[in-house]
């Protein structure tokens, strides 16, 4: 750039400096050479666009021809169909009466006929028509799509056309010495250069935005891979917790059953105790059939020991109550309600933080019959839960 200056600025001394800078002609003769070009390619450019244009408009002319064929090819179909072939009463030359003729043959010609041969015929020339209007759909399509091409490099070279003449009249308008000619080439050379200078400016530019969004790229991918691997492990977290929690609960539900009388199988070896909160449902060693008793048992070991289990660990949001009023449901029999009484109080009592169990049971263990234990009295039929008062009415 600033060699391109310096020249310019020897070229305007040179030319303040000699008295006998002659005029040239050489930027006219360019000019004219540069116009002759942009002429000579936008001819080529208008031939090819009025050629392929009435290329496409005869094409257009054939598929309108061959769709009217097709048209009363299937028209002509449909009348022989339903109104059968023309049949002449008498001859259209003589005028004499036509006598009856065996079938198949034409009552005019006597030239036999063959109908499948005729609708064979028929249906092939539906066919070929049909081909023919496919492949010309195509044919225009494609042709159409050269069209545009030609129509875009038309436009391009209209342009440089009209820039070339400008240029040329321009030229023609004022006369250029060689001093001139040459400062004008060098000034045109700086603009070019300016240009260029412009354009990498703006690539500079763009490529410190792409090289910073690259970066915020790189960080917000790094982001997001921590992002997962912490989601990833938070999520391993949980299922680790959640299993160590179904296997504390597991656990106090085994201990609870290991030491029910002998009624059931199962209870005695609980090798696997599972369960869904979303079924609702409860299996030891795979099996949840058991007597109603058995079920009752093992309804109230779980509920107490997923208690007993958020007493141990921390992460439960259980919270450390449990109401209980199962004990002796379906029909246990009284020593084993009473089993299943004292276990609950001891493993109460073995918990190491502030809990509370609360069970209603009509049979309660003798051993657990005390003040400590008991709250409230005993209801009978005499003494139900509730005391009506006899003489307004009104309960208390």
């Amino acid at each position: 750039m600033t060699e391109v200056d310096q020249k310019i600025v020897h070229a305007e001394e040179e030319q303040l400096a000699s008295s006998e800078d002659q005029f040239t002609l050489k930027l006219q003769k360019q000019a004219y050479e540069g116009f002759e070009k942009s002429q000579e390619n936008l001819t080529i450019q208008r031939l090819q666009r009025d050629s392929l244009a009435f290329n496409i408009a005869d094409l257009r002319n054939y598929f309108r021809s061959i769709q009217a064929k097709l048209a009363d090819l299937k028209n002509s179909q449909t009348v022989q169909e339903t109104l059968g072939s023309v049949v002449f009463e008498t001859c259209p030359a003589c005028l004499e009466p036509i006598l009856d003729v065996p079938e198949h043959v034409c009552h005019l010609c006597k030239t036999p006929i063959q109908p499948e041969k005729q609708r064979d015929q028929m249906v092939s020339m539906i066919n070929e028509l049909a081909l023919q209007i496919r492949d010309t759909e195509t044919i225009i399509a494609r042709k159409t799509e050269e069209l545009d091409t030609v129509n875009e490099r038309f436009g391009a070279a209209t342009f440089k056309w009209e820039r070339a003449s400008r240029n040329l009249a321009e030229v023609r308008s004022r006369p250029t010495s060689e001093s001139q000619a040459k400062i004008r080439e060098l000034q045109s050379r700086r603009g070019y250069l300016e240009r260029q200078i412009e354009e990498q400016d703006r690539n500079a530019a763009i490529a410190n935005k792409v090289g910073e969004i690259s970066q915020k790229k790189g960080q917000i991918s790094t982001l997001i891979q921590k992002l997962k691997d912490e989601n990833t492990a938070f999520e391993t977290a949980v299922e680790k917790r959640i299993a160590s929690a179904y296997t504390a609960i597991s656990d106090e539900v085994k201990s609870f059953l290991k030491r029910d009388f002998p009624r059931e199988k199962e209870f005695q070896q609980p090798d696997s105790v599972q369960f869904d909160f979303g079924a609702n449902k409860i299996s030891v060693n795979g099996s949840s059939y058991f007597s109603a008793s058995s079920r009752a048992f093992l309804k109230t070991s779980f509920i107490v020991g997923f208690l007993m289990a958020a007493t141990k660990h921390g992460f439960f949001r259980h919270f450390r109550i449990a109401l209980v009023d199962t004990i002796e449901d379906k029909g246990m029999e009284d020593l084993r309600s009473h089993n299943l009484q004292n276990l609950v109080v001891e493993r109460s009592n073995e918990a190491g933080v502030e809990h509370q169990v609360i069970f209603a049971t009509s049979k309660i263990s003798p051993d657990l019959d005390t003040d400590e234990f008991v709250v409230g009295r005993y209801y009978t039929e005499a003494e139900p839960t509730l005391n009506f008062s006899t003489g307004s009415g009104r309960a208390v």
